[in-house]
């Protein structure tokens, strides 16, 4: 027997369908099933940025319905999403479900479709660490940039406030962009188009009105062509 792990329990009903329940189970992690530590850093700076997990209180409940299953099968199948973010929830399985190598297998695909998931449990592999890495730099940076940054914003203020690796940059661009829009000074344009034939040739002028105004014209030559 098979378990196979899926992010979204929606996923299931369709995927019972191609791979029936003869030779598999099914289980969701509903999402990511561990976290840093709100309360505390949850990173060691000093020994190579290492992240301290826990698992979430979600996470226990779905732990505490996957541990079973998976030691009365004889394989898990890890089918969390493609992206970074499946490849961790898929480490993340293993390391609180307690799989050993060989007895579990990472398969990823794009499509809920008998060829695709065919495909993907043919083509099983290991979970890609160099992904699981990337990932957790994210969660790292998120939490060295955004966990003091935060705390000293709250200490300065009466409501609540946050920082965070995008959410402050993406304020900025706002911020800059008001300040432009507040300190734009409207001026009136005008174009003026003036047209001219000299011995059968067509030329022309293209003016701006503040420019007429301030006395800057000046004509066009004969034979110009805008």
């Amino acid at each position: 027997m098979n378990l196979f792990i899926v992010e979204s329990p929606s996923k299931i009903k369709k995927i019972r369908e191609i791979l029936g329940d003869v030779d598999y189970c099914y289980g969701a992690s509903v999402g990511h099933i561990s976290e840093l530590d709100p309360k505390s850093l949850a990173v060691d700076v000093d020994n190579g940025f290492k992240p301290f997990y826990q698992l979430s209180e979600r996470g226990k409940g779905v732990v505490a319905k996957l541990k079973p299953l998976a030691a009365k099968c004889s394989r898990v199948i890890l089918a969390t999403d493609l992206d970074r973010e499946g490849e961790a929830i898929a480490w993340h399985l293993k390391r609180y479900l307690g799989l050993e190598q060989g007895k579990y297998v990472r398969v990823v695909y794009n499509e809920i479709t008998a060829p695709a998931l065919r495909a993907a449990i043919a083509n099983a592999r290991d979970i890609d660490m160099k992904m699981v890495a990337a990932q957790e730099c994210r969660v790292v940076l998120d939490r060295l940039v955004g966990y003091p940054v935060s705390q000293a914003m709250q200490k300065r203020s009466t409501i609540p406030l946050s920082a965070g690796r995008v959410q402050t940059v993406a304020l900025l661009i706002i911020v800059r962009r008001e300040l432009e829009i507040g300190n734009f000074s409207p001026t009136p344009h005008y174009l003026l188009r003036s047209d001219f034939v000299t011995d059968q040739t067509k030329w022309g002028r293209l003016l701006g009105l503040p420019s007429i105004c301030r006395g800057n014209w000046s004509p066009a030559q004969p034979g110009q062509l805008l």
